[in-house]
């Protein structure tokens, strides 16, 4: 079984530059969203272990999202991928939610090691379903 990731960007060239970004052995199986609204009707009706977030999206933006990650407490390591390269957006996607933030476009390597740190991906045996 292939393991669920969520990338969650209003620009597909994102969404496709981030899922480039997966490392290329690991098995996973990539579902868009287009804003915040899509990917919570995704993750209220499925198990999505991993999920990459934009900050700045029309309709529910991904601020409210990591809200409503939080209060409906749904499983899911959230990291955020934005453009925004002020520390203090960076720590307050932190305080909201977030596991990490990477700025874009997103280093492979970081996005890999990150992945590592929380039992996500191993280059020998790639993807896990540890989620925290």
């Amino acid at each position: 079984m292939d393991f669920p990731v969520l990338i969650c960007d209003d620009s597909h060239l994102a969404q496709r530059l981030l899922s480039k970004a997966l490392p290329e052995d690991w098995s996973c199986h990539v579902l868009f969203a287009y804003d915040g609204n899509e990917a919570l009707a995704i993750l209220r009706t499925r198990h999505v272990a991993l999920t990459l977030i934009d900050l700045s999206m029309p309709n529910m933006d991904g601020w409210q999202l990591l809200q409503a990650i939080r209060q409906e407490n749904i499983e899911t390591l959230c990291l955020v991928v934005t453009g925004d390269r002020q520390l203090e957006t960076h720590k307050r996607a932190l305080q909201a939610g977030a596991t990490a933030v990477f700025n874009k476009p997103v280093n492979p390597d970081k996005l890999q090691a990150i992945l590592a740190e929380y039992g996500l991906y191993s280059a020998d045996c790639q993807a896990t379903e540890n989620t925290h």
